[in-house]
């Protein structure tokens, strides 16, 4: 039983509250940014296979974050992406992630120019940001999203559904643009205008990072001190000992260890299902495991035989023939 609760946005703590009937705390802890890190790049010409002189619209995550009953809402960034392609002739998308080599392909044969990155290293992600003339969510559940914040620090321009933190974020025509769950005119309608209007994109996009600036980690993180305090109070006033766990002596080393074994999981089952072969699954994991030592990479593949899903350890037929 959890003792306390944190969400990102108030409708959630509103769902959560009707179901925990007041028995455990639920506090908003919003999403933050950090904007020293994500901020406007310098990009190349032709960098992530974006053709020079197009208007570029693009979404990052990864093809299979969609497969939960498809939340990011991918059908309807293609619906929406070959439309705004059919009204703007100069259009570009990027698909950021792994995965998109069918959607691409797809595209493709309707005369879509388009390109994919494949896996993407988080240094590289400003870049791709800072490449794009829209970022688009079409999400249909979210918490933050994190991508929104992320790209508005980049000053660029986003297109959103009003999902998680959006609503709260967003003002229309002022610093983004958001549309309902299912409007797919609107967000196609936003995108067709700002593909029409430079000045309108780079006004917007300017005064989102206006917007997000305001919203550090530093500062949206302030009331999680008074939900541990609360914790505290509790425990000691019941007499019970506060010995922390020791994990939290290396807070940095399970984060890097989470990563390696984020990136051997992703490796492993894509191999698994032969979605890739064995050669370029090593290159790839090769790539995502760049500056990790080899005591977190040790300690990630032991996270996956405590933690992880038992098909990450032994062949499961039910779930590869599910296309899980």
């Amino acid at each position: 039983m959890s003792s306390a609760l944190t969400v990102c946005t108030q409708g959630w703590k509103d769902y959560l509250d009707e179901r925990v009937a007041g028995r455990i705390p639920v506090t908003v802890i919003p999403h933050g940014v950090d904007t020293e890190f994500f901020h406007p790049r310098a990009v190349r010409p032709g960098r992530f296979g974006i053709p020079s002189g197009r208007f570029v619209v693009g979404f990052l995550g990864s093809k299979g974050s969609d497969r939960d009953y498809g939340r990011k809402g991918t059908d309807v960034l293609l619906d929406v992406t070959r439309k705004a392609a059919a009204r703007l002739p100069n259009l570009h998308v990027v698909l950021g992630g792994p995965g998109w080599e069918k959607e691409v392909a797809d595209l493709t044969a309707l005369g879509v120019s388009v390109s994919s990155t494949g896996y993407i290293r988080k240094a590289d992600v400003p870049a791709l940001y800072s490449a794009l003339d829209v970022y688009l969510l079409t999400s249909r559940v979210e918490g933050g999203p994190c991508t929104v914040f992320e790209a508005m620090a980049c000053e660029t321009a986003v297109v959103s559904t009003r999902v998680g933190a959006v609503p709260n974020l967003i003002v229309d025509g002022v610093n983004g643009y958001s549309a309902d769950v299912g409007d797919n005119e609107g967000l196609l309608s936003a995108i067709v205008e700002l593909g029409q209007s430079p000045e309108k994109r780079i006004d917007i996009g300017r005064r989102g990072r206006e917007t997000v600036s305001r919203l550090s980690w530093g500062a949206v993180l302030a009331p999680l001190e008074g939900v541990y305090d609360e914790m505290i109070r509790r425990r000691r006033l019941m007499g019970e000992p506060l010995p922390g766990p020791s994990w939290m002596k290396d807070p940095e080393g399970i984060l890097r260890s989470a990563c390696a074994c984020d990136a051997i999981l992703t490796v492993y089952k894509r191999v698994r299902k032969r979605s890739m072969t064995v050669a370029k699954g090593i290159g790839m994991l090769h790539e995502m495991l760049n500056g990790q030592s080899i005591a977190d990479i040790v300690r990630g593949a032991a996270m996956i035989r405590r933690f992880g899903p038992k098909t990450a350890i032994a062949p499961n037929p039910k779930v590869d023939s599910g296309g899980q």
